[in-house]
């Protein structure tokens, strides 16, 4: 993009935000593909030893078609989950359930973790939790919690995003860093300043359990009946 007199115009965050999700989907697909192909050449070995005269390895084709399956999975799972965040910009606000976003979240945001050697954990709540929001903008936000709580992380730590509710409100408690000197943080800043459209807010709290730890709370309904 470019402006009037033809200099470059930087892309708006909403939209940098998109391209950061699709492009780190993508790189994985690309692992998937070449995972497949690399272990379909043990299968064209396995071919050619028998068009010689040779046997199969029962227990060689076994793992073949295990590995295959497992890359298979994967990336359904991706694909799956790139076409539900599509979705989210289809309305500007809806009622969503939180539950939906954290588990799209779950898979495509588990790539930035394992980037810096970090476990994503991501817990769901047995509650049906309604927040009227833009469900696009909303994940947007608890993206930049994540990669701004990642930022403080070491090989080998846990990152751990849980859903949280009490009466009128819900959120997620983001926990597993170290978030006393995330005052300045830009991304923070953003997470922050979107929540503030949706009635919401995002807290950097001390806890005696977990140390310290980044909420996020919304207005929101709670349905416990989830049958």
């Amino acid at each position: 993009m470019t402006d009037a007199q033809g200099h470059p115009q930087p892309l708006s965050d909403d939209l940098a935000f998109f391209g950061r999700i699709s492009a780190g989907v993508t790189h994985e697909l690309n692992n998937v593909v070449s995972i497949i192909e690399q272990v379909t050449g043990l299968l064209e070995d396995q071919l050619y030893s028998a068009n010689a005269g040779g046997t199969l390895d029962v227990d060689k084709l076994q793992s073949v078609h295990d590995r295959i399956m497992t890359q298979i999975d994967r990336g359904v799972e991706l694909i799956h989950n790139l076409n539900r965040f599509s979705h989210t910009v289809d309305e500007a606000e809806r009622d969503t359930d939180l539950n939906e976003l954290m588990a799209i979240l779950s898979v495509l945001g588990r790539r930035f973790a394992a980037l810096k050697n970090v476990s994503f954990d991501v817990s769901l709540s047995t509650a049906s939790i309604i927040v009227r929001c833009s469900p696009y903008r909303l994940l947007e936000a608890m993206f930049a919690v994540e990669l701004t709580a990642l930022t403080t992380m070491n090989p080998d730590d846990q990152l751990t995003l849980a859903m949280i509710h009490e009466s009128g409100r819900a959120g997620i408690r983001v926990t597993g860093g170290t978030f006393d000197n995330l005052s300045d943080s830009m991304e923070l800043s953003r997470a922050q300043a979107i929540l503030a459209e949706m009635n919401g807010e995002l807290q950097l709290l001390d806890d005696d359990t977990f140390g310290q730890k980044i909420e996020i709370w919304l207005p929101a309904t709670v349905i416990t009946d989830v049958f």
